[in-house]
C-alpha cells in the first residue's frame, strides 16, 4: 500500500511540475510598455503645405504601422498610416488645414507590442501671404530649371535679386495689363557687366507645369540650356488668379 502511495504522489509530482516551469515563460513573453515620441517640423505652414510628423518607437517596433490621427471636435480621427523604419523611426505626411492642427500618432497592439500613443502635437495653419506665395513659385521654377539643366550636363543657374526684380516688374505688368508679350527693353535693365542676356514667359500654367511647357518649346528650351550663369524669375497673378511667368537669364 505504501509502494502504491509514493508512485502515486511521484507520479503527481511529474505531471504538476510543467505547468509551474510555464508560467514564468509566459510572463516573460508579454509585451513591454511602448513608448511612442512626435515632432512637427515646424509649428506653422501656409494652409495646404505639407505637414511632416517624425519620431521614435520604443521596443521592437520595426515594421509595426502607425497611424496619424488628427483631432476632429472630440474624436480622434486617421490620417495617414506609415510603418516603423530598422532603425525605430517613422515619418508620416500630411496637409495643413487652416488654424490649430492637433496631431497625434498611435501604434496600435501587436503579440510585440503593448500599443501606445504620443502626446499631441500642434501645428498652425495660416493664409499663404503673396511674398510666400511668390517665393514658393520662385523655388519651384529656378529647381526645375537647374533640375533640367543638370540632366544636359550643365552647370546650375545662380539666382539674382536684379534680375528677380526685372522680371517681377514684367509679370505685373502683364498680369495688370492682360497682355501677354515679351518686354522689348529687358536687357537694358540688367545690371552692367552681362555679355549675353534672353527671356521665357509664359501664363496659365501651374507652377509645377511651367518648366515642363518651356521645355517642350524648342525656342524656350534653347534658352534654359543657354549659357549663362544668372537667372531672374517673376510671378504675378492677375485678377482671376492666373499665372504670368517671366524667366531673365543673364551671362556674367
Amino acid at each position: 500500500m505504501l509502494g502504491r502511495l509514493a508512485t502515486l504522489v511521484l507520479l503527481l509530482g511529474v505531471g504538476v511540475a510543467p505547468a509551474l516551469v510555464s508560467s514564468p515563460s509566459a510572463a516573460a513573453a508579454a509585451p513591454a510598455a511602448t513608448k511612442v515620441t512626435a515632432r512637427a517640423a515646424a509649428a506653422r505652414v501656409a494652409v495646404g503645405s505639407p505637414v511632416r510628423v517624425a519620431g521614435r518607437v520604443s521596443g521592437t517596433s520595426a515594421r509595426a504601422v502607425v497611424l496619424l490621427q488628427r483631432k476632429r471636435g472630440d474624436s480622434w480621427v486617421l490620417v495617414k498610416r506609415a510603418r516603423v523604419r530598422a532603425d525605430r523611426t517613422y515619418a508620416v505626411r500630411t496637409k495643413a488645414r487652416r488654424g490649430a492642427n492637433r496631431f497625434r500618432v498611435k501604434v496600435p497592439r501587436t503579440q510585440r507590442l503593448r500599443g501606445g500613443t504620443s502626446r499631441v502635437v500642434t501645428v498652425r495653419g495660416v493664409r499663404r501671404t503673396g511674398d510666400a506665395r511668390l517665393r514658393e513659385a520662385r523655388a519651384v521654377i529656378l529647381s526645375e530649371t537647374n533640375a533640367y539643366r543638370d540632366s544636359q550636363g550643365l552647370a546650375a543657374l545662380k539666382p539674382m535679386a536684379a534680375l528677380n526684380g526685372v522680371a517681377q516688374r514684367w509679370s505685373v505688368r502683364m498680369a495688370d495689363t492682360g497682355r501677354f508679350e515679351h518686354n522689348p527693353d529687358y536687357a537694358e535693365q540688367y545690371p552692367d557687366g552681362w555679355s549675353r542676356a534672353a527671356e521665357n514667359i509664359a501664363m496659365g500654367y501651374s507652377r509645377d507645369r511651367v518648366v515642363d511647357a518651356w521645355i517642350d518649346s524648342p525656342g524656350h528650351r534653347a534658352n534654359l540650356v543657354g549659357a549663362y550663369t544668372h537667372l531672374g524669375i517673376g510671378v504675378a497673378w492677375d485678377r482671376r488668379g492666373r499665372p504670368y511667368y517671366t524667366q531673365n537669364f543673364a551671362a556674367y
